[in-house]
């Protein structure tokens, strides 16, 4: 879900090679996505690794992810700007949990695929490079 909501914006301002119809589809498929996504945000303002359950721990870098995408979204026409106070909720969320020496903390170790809600429930939390990543890119979002 978060690689998605980065993804399609990257995708869709660059894709200027594609028919329009495609293009309204992926945007249309983006804002429905952006719109579910909207009613799942934790208290907190992270997103939950399983993003339906609110049992399942809060994941940064997943957060980071939409974060980015929700901004990147607004900024492109895609999203209202309603879009951006979820996004900025985030960002704060994101911002507690980056360690006073710049680690990003309550990043999954990695989400392979699974076959149940049990394996996701499982996956360690750890520092992690794409963690940092994720969240440098939320944050150069948030600063546009």
């Amino acid at each position: 879900n978060s690689w998605f909501t980065l993804g399609i914006t990257l995708f869709l301002e660059e894709a200027t090679y594609v028919d329009e119809g495609t293009y309204t589809f992926i945007k249309e498929t983006f804002v429905r996505h952006a719109q579910a996504l909207k009613k799942l945000q934790a208290d907190n303002g992270l997103f939950h690794t399983i993003l339906d359950e609110d049992t399942s721990y809060v994941e940064t870098s997943g957060t980071a992810a939409i974060a980015a995408g929700l901004l990147r979204g607004v900024r492109m026409g895609l999203l209202d700007e309603s879009f951006k106070e979820v996004a900025e909720r985030a960002v704060q969320g994101i911002c507690d949990q980056i360690d006073a020496d710049g680690t990003v903390r309550n990043v999954s170790a990695g989400t392979g695929m699974g076959m149940d809600r049990e394996h996701y429930r499982n996956i360690n939390i750890h520092p992690m490079a794409y963690g940092q990543a994720l969240t440098l890119i939320a944050l150069a979002e948030a600063l546009q």
